[in-house]
């Protein structure tokens, strides 16, 4: 051994990151990780020996009201740091955006402070990192590890999933979800209302694309009012127009009259006029003195209007081809 591994230190913070909202669930698995006693049901509980401390400091809003805060503030913050994660392909984007959910999702909160000294100090910290993160399977969730060139979500696997430079080793990510609420039969809800939206949750789930657990039903095919042709295009013909006028504002710097012009000649001289307007639509349309937030959320339209036209029968919606479009 050279003399100065003999006194080498290491010293930093690790942070778990769980979707459990129990602490005494939380602090006994942690507890059953390490091999350690927890004494008198605190959130904290300490392990020390020659060359090692750790200390592990649970936080749910079970603590109460300063708790419930200080884990919303943690994890607005952290949210807040990966957010700024580079991210251009699609599929980065689209596993950006579910770890960020996974992060909004925790309700349990550990900070990890450790110290290690001697010549195996690097081994211990690899090795307290690799019992947390096999931890995430009763807990799932994240481990976040900081104090080295990138700041670092790992999942139950040990990988990265995300780091603050946009560098991942999974393919793709899936937030927490629980089961049992997705799959619990609720009052008034059919037998093939939940075959259908299980069936649209597999769909999207083997796509990476994440879709909240308390999402509502929609209607029974017996309750649904199917629109005819004739009327799909209507809307649609409205909500192209909105958009347009609103983009040839915000983006082209047009005046509304110049704008509703431009609007008019290419969409409602062409299809049927301003009959196709819902009420709200055909006041914003006419008013020339719609403040910024209105252009701005009327062009958000081109999204229902992209729906629309799948509806239709104009665009080819399989996500496959979708996706492929967007990266070219």
């Amino acid at each position: 051994m050279l003399p100065f591994q003999k006194n080498k230190q290491i010293e930093g913070q690790l942070f778990l990151l769980c979707a459990e909202g129990s602490l005494d669930k939380i602090m006994n698995q942690l507890c059953s990780t390490f091999g350690a006693k927890r004494k008198d049901n605190t959130p904290v509980f300490t392990m020390s020996g020659e060359g090692i401390a750790i200390r592990i400091e649970g936080v749910t809003r079970e603590l109460g009201e300063e708790a419930g805060k200080f884990l919303e503030e943690q994890k607005n913050g952290i949210v807040g740091h990966f957010w700024q994660a580079p991210a251009e392909k699609v599929q980065d984007i689209d596993r950006k955006i579910n770890v960020l959910h996974q992060i909004k999702r925790t309700n349990g909160y550990c900070g990890i402070n450790y110290s290690f000294q001697g010549a195996h100090a690097e081994k211990m910290k690899k090795e307290l990192i690799e019992k947390l993160t096999r931890t995430l399977a009763s807990l799932p969730g994240l481990l976040l590890v900081t104090g080295g060139k990138e700041d670092q979500l790992l999942d139950a696997s040990g990988k990265i999933v995300l780091d603050d430079k946009g560098n991942s080793q999974v393919e793709r990510f899936m937030p927490y979800m629980d089961r049992a609420l997705i799959e619990a039969p609720k009052e008034g809800i059919s037998e093939e209302q939940m075959k259908r939206r299980a069936k649209s949750r597999q769909y999207f789930e083997a796509r990476g694309i994440f879709v909240p657990e308390w999402y509502p039903y929609i209607e029974s095919l017996t309750d649904a009012k199917i629109r005819t042709t004739e009327e799909m295009a209507d809307r649609a013909a409205a909500l192209l127009a909105v958009s347009l006028y609103s983009e040839c504002m915000l983006g082209d710097g047009m005046s509304p009259a110049e704008a509703r012009a431009f609007a008019e000649e290419h969409v409602l001289n062409r299809f049927g006029g301003d009959r196709v307007f819902s009420p709200k639509e055909k006041a914003y349309f006419y008013n020339d003195a719609a403040t910024e937030q209105e252009k701005i959320s009327f062009s958000w339209q081109y999204e229902n209007l992209f729906v629309m036209d799948w509806a239709l029968g104009l665009l080819d919606w399989r996500l496959a081809s979708y996706n492929a479009g967007r990266k070219n």
